[in-house]
Parts: C-alpha cells; sequence; structure tokens
C-alpha cells in the first residue's frame, strides 16, 4: 500500500542514512538536522493514492483502449519485458505500451508511473518483442517523479484518444547526488566541477531556493495515444505559483537498453558522450532482425526562440547506454559548469499551468519508421520518398540500409537525416521534411534539398569507398513525391587476411 505522503517511510530512512554516511565521510558540507525534516516546504496530498480504472477483458488480440491488466496474457513480453499484472496497458492497432502502476522499483528505474516496455501490437500467437529499457522525467537534474496514484481518464477510443494521468510528487532520484559529483569529478578526473545550491538536494532547495519555492510540488503526467499513430504522446503539467517565472532544468533519463544503435537526426551515431543539441533520439537495431526500433522526441516550441527564428533542441550526454536529455538548455556543461563558472539555464516554468510535451515512437526496425511518426507529430510537411537496391546484378537486397542525407558537395558535411531498411523485394519507403517550416529544418535539410546513399555489409563499388551508389529518382513536387530511386551495390565479397610472423603463420590486428 502507498502511503498519501510526500516521502514513503522506506524513502525516508534510505535518504537519511545516505545522506549520514557522506556526512561521516566527509564528502558534504550541507550536514545538519534538516535532513529529518520533509525536503519540500509544501505538501499538497494526492487524494487516495493507488490505480483506478477498468480492467482488462475479453481476448488480448481484440483489445484496444487502456486498462489495468490483471491477466499476464495481456502483457507484452519479449527479452526486455518488465510488465506484471496491475501494470496499465495501453493499445492500438499498431503499437503498445505498459505503465508500471506505482512502486519502487529495484535498481535505476526507481519509480512507477513511467513506461517499463513498448512494442509494435503483435497477435499473441507471436512473441514480444519488448527491447526497451526504461525511460523517466529529469526535474531540476537530481530530481524526478515519485507517482503515486495513476487513472485511466478513458479507457476507449470510442470517445476518442485514450488517456492514462499520473499523480506523481516531486521525489530525489537517489542514483544522482549532485552533492558528490565535485568529489568524484576531482578525483577520478582531476576536474572541478562548479554545482549550485538549487541542485543540492542535502540542502533542499525546494524549501529554502526562493526561485523554486513556490512551485507546487505535485507532477501531473498525461499519456494520450491515437487510434491511428504509432507515438504516445507524454504532457507533463507543472505549477508554478509564483508571479515570476523560475528557470527549471526538464528533460528525460532514456536508456535503449537493447541491442541498438543511437541515432539522431542530422549528426547520425555519435561517438562522443555528449550529443550536440538534438531535437530527437533513436534507438535503431543493429542487427537485421531486430524488428522494432523506438525514438523520443521533444516539442521545443516551448523553448526560447533562436535568432534564426528556429528553437533549441536538448543538451544530452549518452554514457553506457544511458542518455539524459535536457530540454532547452545548450549544454549540461552549463548547467554544471567547470570550476566556479556561471549556472546558466534555458527552461523556465511560467506562472500558472506550464506543459512539457514529448513523443514516444516505436518503429519496425529502423529509423525511418520512427522518424515519420515524429514528423506527423510534430506537424512536419513532408514529401514522400522511395524506390529500390539491387546487387550488381540486379537482384533484390534485403536489409539495406539507404541514408537520406543533406546535400553538400563537400562530404564530411553531408548530414544523415533518416535511414530506411529495404525489405525482402529490395524495396523501401519513408517521409522526409519539405523544410518549409520550423519542425522540418529541425529534423530535416533546412532547404529541403538532400542525397541518398546506401549501405549493406559485404559490398564494396569498385574505385570508390562506397558500397553503392543511388541515382536521383523522380521528383513531383507538386504532388510531393520522390519515387523510383534506384541504388546499385557493388560487388559481395569476404576479406581473409593472413598474417606472418617469421614465415609462420601469426596473430595480428587488421
Amino acid at each position: 500500500m502507498i502511503k498519501n505522503l510526500h516521502i514513503s517511510t522506506f524513502v525516508k530512512r534510505l535518504r537519511t542514512g545516505k545522506i549520514a554516511l557522506l556526512c561521516a565521510l566527509g564528502l558534504i558540507t550541507a550536514c545538519s538536522s534538516s535532513i529529518e525534516k520533509p525536503r519540500l516546504v509544501k505538501d499538497f496530498p494526492i487524494e487516495e493514492p493507488g490505480v483506478y480504472g477498468p480492467e482488462t477483458s475479453g481476448n488480448p488480440d481484440d483489445f484496444r483502449g487502456a486498462a489495468i491488466v490483471n491477466s499476464q496474457d495481456f502483457l507484452i513480453g519479449g527479452p526486455l519485458a518488465r510488465g506484471k499484472v496491475g501494470d496499465i496497458l495501453i493499445q492500438n492497432d499498431k503499437v503498445r505500451f505498459i505503465l508500471r502502476q506505482p512502486d519502487r522499483m529495484a535498481g535505476i528505474g526507481t519509480y512507477g508511473g513511467n513506461i517499463v516496455d513498448a512494442d509494435l501490437f503483435r497477435p499473441k500467437s507471436e512473441p514480444g518483442q519488448d527491447n526497451f529499457g526504461f525511460m523517466y522525467p529529469l526535474l531540476n537534474i537530481a530530481w524526478t517523479t515519485n507517482c503515486v496514484r495513476i487513472d485511466v481518464v478513458n479507457d476507449s477510443f470510442d470517445n476518442g484518444p485514450v488517456v492514462v494521468r499520473t499523480s506523481c510528487y516531486i521525489d530525489v532520484y537517489d542514483y544522482i547526488m549532485t552533492s558528490v559529483i565535485t568529489t568524484f569529478s576531482a578525483v577520478t578526473a582531476g576536474t572541478s566541477l562548479f554545482y549550485a545550491d538549487r541542485f543540492n538536494d542535502a540542502v533542499e532547495p525546494f524549501k529554502f531556493i526562493d526561485e523554486l519555492s513556490q512551485l507546487n510540488t505535485v507532477v501531473i503526467t498525461d499519456y494520450t495515444l491515437k487510434e491511428d499513430s504509432s507515438y504516445l504522446i507524454m504532457e507533463t503539467k507543472m505549477e508554478n505559483l509564483s508571479p515570476d517565472s523560475a528557470r527549471f532544468p526538464f528533460g528525460e533519463w532514456l536508456n535503449g537498453s537493447g541491442p541498438f544503435g543511437l541515432f539522431v537526426p542530422k549528426q547520425g551515431f555519435p561517438y562522443d558522450s555528449l550529443i550536440g543539441n538534438p531535437h530527437g533520439l533513436i534507438y535503431q537495431g543493429l542487427q537485421d532482425d531486430i524488428p522494432v526500433s523506438y525514438g523520443y522526441f521533444q516539442n521545443s516550441f516551448r523553448c526560447p526562440q533562436k535568432e534564426d527564428g528556429l528553437y533549441p533542441g536538448a543538451a544530452a550526454i549518452a554514457v553506457s547506454g544511458v542518455t539524459i536529455s535536457v530540454m532547452c538548455e545548450e549544454s549540461l556543461l552549463k548547467l554544471l559548469p567547470v570550476g566556479n563558472g556561471t549556472v546558466e539555464m534555458k527552461h523556465e516554468l511560467k506562472p500558472g499551468i506550464n506543459t512539457m510535451t514529448r513523443y514516444f515512437v516505436v518503429g519496425n526496425g529502423d529509423a525511418a519508421s520512427v522518424t515519420n511518426e515524429a514528423y506527423k507529430a510534430l506537424g512536419a510537411q513532408t514529401l514522400s520518398a522511395s524506390g529500390t537496391v539491387l546487387d550488381s546484378d540486379n537482384n533484390p537486397v534485403e536489409n539495406a540500409r539507404v541514408f537520406f542525407m543533406t546535400e553538400d558537395a563537400d562530404f564530411s558535411k553531408r548530414q544523415p537525416i533518416t535511414i530506411a531498411f529495404t525489405d525482402e523485394n529490395g524495396q523501401f519507403a519513408t517521409t522526409i521534411p519539405t523544410g518549409n517550416d520550423a519542425a522540418g529544418k529541425m529534423l530535416g535539410s533546412p532547404n529541403g534539398k538532400y542525397m541518398v546513399e546506401v549501405y549493406k555489409e559485404g559490398y564494396l563499388r569498385k574505385g570508390t569507398n562506397l558500397a553503392g551508389i543511388c541515382d536521383e529518382g523522380n521528383l513531383d513536387e507538386l504532388n510531393f513525391e520522390w519515387s523510383n530511386i534506384q541504388c546499385t551495390l557493388g560487388k559481395y565479397a569476404t576479406f581473409k587476411p593472413t598474417v606472418d610472423v617469421d614465415g609462420q603463420p601469426g596473430p595480428a590486428r587488421v
């Protein structure tokens, strides 16, 4: 039973013991009896904690809508599935999601009320393919949401999009303690990081920092699924009771977790941990047999507009499969600067109710099936693009990767927008932004001009470092169609080197 309190007794004890240990070790300086008190100055009780709504019924293959899972037959299943009876299922003809019931979980997910499983819709005769790790909100860097109540607001598509609402408290994310970051950075990297008291959970910033003290401690999130969409709309609402705006970092912790590569539109597969201001994050299968992909996109239109008329992406970093995305910010080093720098924050909570909107997409394995839905969610104008990939003998090639790139004569300056996989007939089809609106410029080519490249492991076109080449196809600008793009791969070959050491075969790195 979840108590109708801001912090459960268990969390209080865990937190108190943790800080007491750090105080004893001298790792933090803000040590006082205040750790025994509630961390937040206000407590807005959430009435009747629990899960409320209809339960699943009938044939799992026929279920459409939102309901509380009362049988394992309604769970998704898959390599990383963690759903259980009592969780909430959201499902249409295309996709399905599991929201975890309010509880405290073992591991870094910590609290319920967030997405734990996601997959394309599959009949029960097929195994589920959930390969997603976790996702949960990031509040003021070191806080998240501790959800205590979930309501199925609309359970049936007969009444419009289905909606599930979580009611949560702001609570410390126990795996991130900004109060010891400086110690670890100094010891392990020899770098001095500065963090403001507003990020230090040990000094109760929501009580003692004026700018944060007038925030309602209840956080409401609506999860909305339309009948014909492959994306879940996530709208988090926070209330600022002050007449003045409050600077407040907001974002997400994400873990694709499964056999995925992180693809960022206009950046490709990032090599560095720090990712430069992405507007979206895509988890694409690394192997040909991964039948699902995922995407996270934020609605940046609430961010301060830039001089070029567009909107900023996010400050993001990916470490060991976990990605931090902080909405509207330029860099995490602006929030936690090196040395005694000035903390800079872009995202604000204006007086009254603020809504932060994000979209979580499920695709069929490639990036293109994800970006197609993201363009719809963000309202970007698109044109359809389709074609075929053949080998040097004019045979269709399955699972070739077709890259849509921004147009530039300098190869190094071309930016990958999306990647489409070919089917068993060597055919591919997707949509790409025209660049005629803000969303299209942020996720696609600013001028609407593209180049197409093809890749397939084992193929190489003679005299180049490319797997193959693609022609221009047929562009019908009036009807927004780009068709008959034909890509031809080079010869297929394998490379088997032999290394001699003093006339004998020996080991070597190739």
